[in-house]
């Protein structure tokens, strides 16, 4: 008789993916209202609504929780390059979708567990090699957007395409710190600006 077929399933997979993102759905409220060295396993296991050990099934620390947010926060970026990438105007779509961006950064739920997270990365070398290299993939793929998207402009110098490519980063994560010390901003009044400072980061 044949051996049974170990290999996990589709089915298998999906329900994997389910668990994990509801284990960091579970730790980002946590680290939001604790922090992260005030949030415990306990903590997680009972938001997630799951048992400790089931947790560890998918990650076998806090530290590998916290590395989980990071690489999803990852993805979620390099979805939307591609997606502003696939568009017939990549800088027309960059603007026209700015106000998208802008409303993550003022998102101060989601700002507060980013602020954590590189604030613990100044603490633990680990989260922080993490952390830097992330940045740089998600640079790197910005920096090439960019690129792309002057198509017959005359080609920038890589020192200049990289500043820009800093300063568009800079912009957004410089509103989640202006959304938390000001929560009264004029968000219509931004986004006007905004557009403009993009058009003129990205055309001239």
């Amino acid at each position: 008789m044949a051996a049974p077929d170990n290999k996990p399933t589709s089915v298998d997979s999906s329900r994997a993916a389910s668990r994990c993102a509801q284990v960091l759905d579970a730790a980002a409220e946590c680290f939001r209202l604790k922090g992260f060295h005030g949030a415990s396993m306990a903590d997680i296991s009972r938001t997630a609504g799951m048992s400790a050990g089931h947790i560890y099934n998918y990650f076998d620390s806090k530290d590998a929780i916290i590395g989980g947010i990071v690489k999803r926060e990852l993805r979620e970026i390099m979805a939307n390059i591609e997606s502003l990438e696939a568009a017939p105007d990549t800088f027309h779509a960059m603007i026209e979708h700015a106000d998208e961006g802008m409303n993550r950064s003022l998102d101060t739920r989601s700002s507060a567990l980013k602020l954590e997270v590189l604030v613990e990365s100044t603490r633990n070398a680990e989260l922080a090699t993490l952390v830097h290299e992330a940045d740089r993939a998600a640079l790197a793929r910005l920096c090439e957007l960019i690129r792309k998207g002057r198509g017959d402009r005359p080609a920038l110098p890589e020192d200049e395409l990289f500043a820009r490519a800093e300063l568009l980063i800079a912009t957004f994560d410089g509103l989640r710190i202006r959304a938390l010390r000001n929560p009264q901003l004029n968000q219509d009044a931004i986004l006007q600006v905004l557009r403009q400072q993009l058009d003129r980061l990205l055309n001239d």
